[in-house]
């Protein structure tokens, strides 16, 4: 199933969330028209556990919107058990070629710190073709994985991200964190 943040593209989403479909699960949209560059779905399994689950864009310096995706995402108030997106920001922590951090790196990190969410992605691999990591994924679930791949090939100069989260995962709180 796919959702996007918009239900009419006066303005172009850039962001798309796709979930498999499987028995058990209901899916379903908590804000529509919260910004074109933001998602947030909840997956219900069964009646005791619903996943949270965000995918955001923010755009790089000099361009259109630049860094209010990262804005957004910092401000609001729930805590999701993953969040992902293309956050065109580097830091050595998700990105071992990347030298130096900025301002708005730091504080996304201090805010999945806060939402108690360690990040996936392998550290030595690049999201982007001209090398780097922007396309980030966290989350707060044990077992949850992702891995870079070129297998859903798009027409994007990003790789895509597949994540696999568990339906039954505890918190991360009972494995080593990685921020």
């Amino acid at each position: 199933m796919t959702f996007s943040p918009l239900t009419e593209w006066h303005t172009r989403p850039r962001v798309l969330n796709y979930v498999r479909k499987a028995r058990g699960l209901y899916l379903y949209q908590t804000a529509v028209y919260l910004s074109s560059d933001c998602i947030q779905i909840s997956i219900s399994i069964g009646r005791e556990r619903k996943i949270g689950v965000w995918n955001f864009y923010n755009a790089p310096a000099k361009c259109r919107g630049a860094g209010e995706g990262l804005k957004l995402l910092l401000k609001l108030p729930d805590s999701p058990e993953f969040v992902g997106g293309d956050i065109n920001l580097r830091h050595p922590v998700w990105d071992s070629q990347a030298t130096s951090s900025s301002n708005q790196a730091v504080a996304l990190i201090e805010w999945a710190r806060e939402k108690d969410l360690c990040i996936l992605n392998p550290t030595d691999t690049p999201t982007h073709n001209r090398s780097g990591t922007l396309d980030i994924a966290f989350c707060s679930l044990v077992g949850a994985k992702c891995k870079i791949t070129s297998e859903f090939r798009t027409k994007s100069d990003h790789e895509t991200i597949v994540t696999t989260i568990p339906l039954c995962g505890d918190l991360v709180e009972s494995k080593p964190k990685r921020l």
